[in-house]
């Protein structure tokens, strides 16, 4: 049965709960009155003044703040330069572009390379086949003089096979056979022919 509080109720408490409280209370008391202390040192600690900067600190960071803008200046001053001059070296370049053009351009206009050769059916056995590989040649043309006989006399084809190399068609130099009619000239022979010829235009 339950029973209500009033001004009448008695608690009844043991000396040993009355001991617990009374630490308690002691505890906190002790607690606040620490805590108090430990606010009052702090406030009458003094602040930590800022860190002082010498004058030769001073002077060096001046300095190299001084120093960096004066050199963003000069880099900007050298830009602005540059792109207000033309570059010299690019003309020049240029330039030398245009005569290695002009140069290539006229040797493929004065340096027209054309190569003849002359055989007969009945003597395919001593064909030169390896002119159909050799260099910086614009035209290369067989003749048959069995079949093409005004060729054979306009050139004067006494022996075959015979090559004939012509610039800008006209004959500079001429490769014959020997009596067996086998032709006694190499490829690196014409090769070096056709090369000089070539390099005479320069």
């Amino acid at each position: 049965m339950s029973k209500e509080l009033n001004e009448d109720t008695t608690l009844k408490l043991s000396i040993k709960t009355l001991g617990g409280i009374a630490a308690l209370i002691f505890t906190l008391v002790s607690m606040w009155f620490m805590l108090q202390s430990d606010i009052a040192k702090a406030m009458e600690m003094p602040v930590p003044p800022d860190p002082e900067v010498t004058r030769m600190e001073f002077d060096m960071k001046d300095k190299m703040i001084r120093q960096t803008i004066m050199d963003t200046k000069k880099d900007v001053d050298e830009m602005k330069k540059t792109l207000e001059k033309p570059d010299v070296t690019w003309k020049i370049f240029a330039m030398y572009l245009m005569i290695l053009a002009l140069m290539l351009l006229s040797g493929m206009a004065m340096g027209q390379v054309q190569i003849a050769v002359f055989n007969a059916g009945w003597n395919e056995a001593n064909n030169v086949d390896w002119v159909g590989k050799l260099d910086d040649v614009n035209t290369l043309s067989y003749i048959d003089i069995s079949k093409d006989t005004e060729l054979q006399k306009k050139h004067k084809i006494a022996v075959i096979p015979t090559i004939i190399i012509f610039k800008d068609e006209e004959e500079v130099a001429r490769f014959q056979a020997d009596l067996s009619f086998k032709m006694v000239a190499t490829r690196e022979e014409v090769q070096e022919e056709i090369d000089n010829q070539l390099m005479s235009d320069f």
